[in-house]
């Protein structure tokens, strides 16, 4: 109805305004705040697109994503590594997330600098977890996510968590031996797809 609507969006621009490090991508807290805000009286005031806002540790430290960029929901504080661009199989009918961008996989040293630029940014005490992006890191050979790992072990030794999507195929690619040297240096966690 167009009251939960109006409550919805409401609620969705307060967070935006609010939380502006809360982990949207630009394009989407952009379009939260163009719904409205509250202001304290449950009254939506008339909208205006805001001024760009660093929307992540990332963009705050001067990482370029090469855009769209998508996470998981669960990843919003999480600090995006594009180690890959693009979706290795990017043939789903119901996705058109990666439909723009032709699959590559980012060289090591990108890859590092970004993490040098997070380090000399000052954003390394806050990050805690690492999305490894875009459609899936785990297409890359074990040895590269490793190198990728032990890169963000060492220059973000408080991360706790690292995450990625992952295709089926891919993840079945993997021996068991892979798969605990990638858990042994902190891939604890997959968004496994149902390509």
């Amino acid at each position: 109805t167009p009251m939960k609507s109006l409550k919805l969006s409401s609620c969705l621009a307060l967070a935006g305004r609010l939380i502006p490090s809360c982990g949207f991508a630009p394009e989407i807290r952009s379009t939260f705040m163009q719904v409205g805000a509250f202001d304290g009286r449950r009254k939506v005031l008339a909208t205006t697109r805001p001024p760009p806002l660093q929307s992540s540790i990332g963009d705050a430290c001067g990482i370029e994503y090469e855009e769209p960029v998508f996470r998981p929901p669960a990843e919003w504080r999480s600090l995006i590594l594009q180690v890959t661009i693009g979706c290795s199989w990017n043939r789903c009918t119901f996705c058109e997330m990666y439909q723009d961008k032709k699959f590559r996989a980012r060289p090591l040293g990108d890859i590092v600098d970004e993490l040098d630029r997070v380090v000399e940014g000052g954003g390394a005490p806050y990050v805690r977890d690492v999305f490894l992006a875009d459609g899936d890191a785990m297409t890359l050979p074990t040895g590269r996510i490793v190198e990728v790992l032990d890169a963000i072990r060492e220059k973000l030794p408080r991360v706790r968590r690292v995450s990625s999507y992952c295709l089926p195929r891919n993840l079945r690619g993997k021996s068991v031996e892979d798969l605990r040297a990638l858990r042994e240096r902190g891939l604890s966690l997959v968004y496994v797809g149902c390509e």
